[in-house]
């Protein structure tokens, strides 16, 4: 990270973090309210909003069944804001694919030794041929896939790379990569705190999440 301050790196980041991490928080503020605001209106528009347990619906029922109903009684307008609003989430999801897709590639070239631009186009299609295969069985598998990768596999992996972070990669060799983008890093603040923070922390903080979710 550039910044003109003498601080080391560790400690810049370590401040970028927590100013990422409040911002996180406020926007989840926010995008609770936004979300009781559509319910309650989607409610009075006679949509359905609630699932059979009696909670909000969220998640792909919120996007292709009650925003539809919103953006349909907004008229004309409706049709552009739904246009817009598709199409920036039509982007957002192609953008996340491609970061999503560059972990399988690199993994591809180095342990098969294969071209990456042949590397790329064999797991693409294998994406491609997964991702037909839910579209032309949508009410059947999105909303099953939707649940066991954002909801199950996500936390599940983020633990497993926490562990396999902190107790089974060596340190040495974890040091060693991060001294390639910062030779000075082992000194500040950052290497300091990560390994006993990715150990015990993160783990902990993620399956409490996962659990939660649960018992919500």
């Amino acid at each position: 990270l550039a910044d003109d301050r003498d601080e080391p790196a560790g400690v810049v980041l370590a401040e970028a973090l927590a100013a990422r991490a409040a911002r996180v928080r406020r926007l989840l503020g926010v995008r609770a309210v936004v979300r009781q605001q559509l319910a309650l209106v989607a409610q009075h528009l006679g949509a359905e909003i609630y699932t059979d347990n009696g909670s909000l619906i969220a998640g792909p029922d919120l996007i292709f069944q009650v925003l539809p109903t919103l953006f349909n009684h907004l008229g004309d307008v409706g049709i552009f804001i739904s246009f817009v609003f598709f199409i920036l989430m039509t982007i957002a999801a192609l953008t996340s694919s491609i970061s999503m897709l560059e972990v399988p590639v690199s993994y591809a070239e180095e342990v098969f030794k294969l071209n990456r631009k042949i590397a790329t186009w064999l797991i693409g299609l294998v994406i491609l041929t997964v991702s037909t295969a839910i579209i032309l069985n949508f009410e059947q598998l999105f909303g099953f896939v939707v649940h066991v990768t954002t909801e199950l596999a996500q936390p599940m992996l983020g633990i497993i790379l926490c562990l396999f972070a902190g107790w089974v990669f060596h340190r040495d060799h974890i040091l060693g990569e991060l001294k390639r983008g910062d030779p000075h890093i082992e000194d500040g603040l950052f290497w300091k705190i990560w390994p006993f923070y990715v150990k015990f922390f993160c783990p902990a903080l993620i399956l409490l999440t996962f659990l939660q979710g649960f018992s919500g």
